[in-house]
């Protein structure tokens, strides 16, 4: 079967969207590395730092917290 046009234009788009989906896979995946490098440096394990935990702030660190997430007369600490 010979291919027509709009056979050959379909492949050609097809083709490209499928190159730029590739470099976006690559460019997630150098990111995502540099990160890694990054919070190993920092020495951090995962997402979590200790020092975000309200368990481990001073009383002044834990007023701060909840004046920032009152809002209004309802506070969003005591909404989730």
């Amino acid at each position: 079967m010979v291919a027509t046009k709009l056979d050959q234009l379909a492949r050609f788009f097809l083709q490209t969207v499928l190159a730029v989906a590739k470099m976006e896979r690559n460019l997630i995946i150098e990111r995502t590395q540099e990160g890694k490098v990054l919070a190993k440096q920092r020495e951090m394990t995962g997402i979590r730092n200790e020092h975000l935990f309200v368990e481990n702030m001073n009383k002044k660190q834990r007023a701060k917290v909840k004046e920032i997430l009152t809002v209004g007369n309802h506070c969003l600490l005591h909404l989730s």
